[in-house]
């Protein structure tokens, strides 16, 4: 039988499942008897929790995927049933598919057995509070969380219900399960990340606010690559939850991770503007890590434009080298850095220019209007526009001497040698 066969025939069955619900089982016999399944299910003397179709799915479980309502309440107060036989596909009871479909009149239905297992697991590892809540079913959750059987911790090396709940950016179900004390709003999924760390990586301010207001939380956890809560908002929290987070003192500027890095240099590397916020807060925008790297180092290795031209405007030296002797120019392959001195260059040339031509015009025309040189008013703007001309070629020359020189690494080696005379040694590249 194919799935719109089983539609069709438990869709008529549940349409007058309450009248025949003394004999339910015969009935679903009668509409069977022209198909193979009818047989087979004979041979197992009309077991009512005999296995149809590839997947070994029960009558109650065919009755749950086509949502026949009236069926499965039926069906539930047949002696005897199976209310947590598995399907063969992937490990899911009733109760599972009911709350992945969003089913909430079926789950409420399923959830008056005091017998079923609410914390059943499939072959992926989820609970049906796992499946409801990655499926954004609120509802669901809430009838969920009524049963004081309930393990809202469960599956805690992969993600808890809460981890799920984050991922969908469900506030409602969030606010929802951390309503409940025992819930564990510090659990790790398989890569060491906290709920708090799911909710800064999905940038989501208000979910974040909801899990500090709870005082367990703790925010000194450290994920499998050694990274604090600190480094994962740099790494992938907009500038608003940097704010935040700096506001409330959950993070701190000063931090490093094990590899010496500072905020700033992992904000760098992944190119957040927020960046800007944490210079703001005295961080040193030339703070070197255990590599004699920068945060213009990283930002110039992974080409985050942004990020570069705020470190450049706040002072970052793109001549300080590295233990490998490179300096944030060396590792700028898009050129970035360059465009910015250039763009800096010709910016203060101009101003340079502009700066000469107004003074000596101004001279010029005093000059003039004193009397202290006699001309008429045409020699006037004569004098003036030959002044102008070389107050311009004086900011070319600006430019052109301010203009960043493919040998800028020689200017700047003293920069990078210690006063004993030793240049510095190994380092990132």
């Amino acid at each position: 039988m194919s799935d719109d066969d089983w539609r069709e025939v438990l869709t008529d069955v549940n349409a007058h499942a309450d009248y025949y619900k003394n004999n339910i089982i015969t009935k679903i016999q009668e509409r069977l008897q022209s198909y193979p399944e009818y047989e087979e299910w004979k041979q197992d003397n009309f077991n009512v929790n005999h296995k149809f179709t590839v997947f070994d799915e029960t009558l109650v479980y065919l009755a749950v995927k086509n949502d026949c309502l009236v069926l499965v309440n039926v069906l539930l107060g047949i002696e005897g049933i199976n209310v947590d036989a598995v399907n063969r596909h992937n490990g899911h009871t009733p109760l599972h598919l009911a709350c992945a479909n969003g089913s909430t009149g079926v789950v409420n239905l399923l959830l008056k057995r005091e017998d079923i297992d609410v914390n059943a697991i499939n072959e992926d590892g989820y609970t049906p509070l796992d499946l409801a809540c990655k499926k954004d079913k609120a509802e669901v959750v809430t009838s969920l969380l009524k049963r004081k059987d309930i393990n809202v911790n469960a599956g805690e090396n992969e993600g808890i219900p809460l981890h799920w709940a984050i991922e969908r950016s469900n506030v409602q179900v969030v606010n929802f399960l951390l309503k409940i004390q025992n819930l564990n709003v510090n659990a790790i999924d398989g890569f060491g990340n906290t709920p708090l760390k799911w909710a800064i990586m999905y940038k989501n301010i208000e979910i974040i606010n909801s899990l500090l207001k709870r005082e367990d939380i703790d925010i000194n956890i450290l994920d499998k690559n050694g990274s604090t809560l600190s480094h994962s908002v740099v790494k992938w929290g907009n500038t608003e939850i940097v704010k935040t987070l700096l506001k409330i003192k959950k993070i701190s500027v000063n931090e490093t991770d094990k590899d010496g890095l500072t905020l700033l240099h992992s904000a760098a590397q992944y190119g957040n503007v927020g960046i800007s916020v944490l210079i703001a807060e005295g961080i040193s925008v030339n703070a070197i890590d255990e590599n004699g790297c920068t945060p213009l180092h990283y930002a110039a290795e992974d080409g985050h434009k942004e990020a570069i031209d705020i470190l450049m405007a706040k002072g970052a030296d793109p001549l300080l080298k590295n233990k490998d002797g490179k300096t944030p120019m060396d590792l700028d392959k898009n050129g970035y850095i360059k465009q910015f001195l250039e763009k800096k260059a010709i910016k203060n040339g101009i101003i340079a220019g502009c700066a000469t031509a107004a003074l000596s015009t101004a001279i010029a025309v005093t000059l003039f209007a004193t009397g202290t040189v006699a001309v008429e008013l045409m020699s006037i703007m004569i004098a003036a526009a030959i002044v102008t001309a070389v107050a311009l070629a004086v900011g070319g020359i600006t430019y052109s001497i301010l203009k960043p020189s493919t040998k800028m690494d020689e200017t700047k080696e003293a920069q990078n040698v210690n006063r004993d005379g030793n240049v510095l040694g190994d380092g990132r590249q």
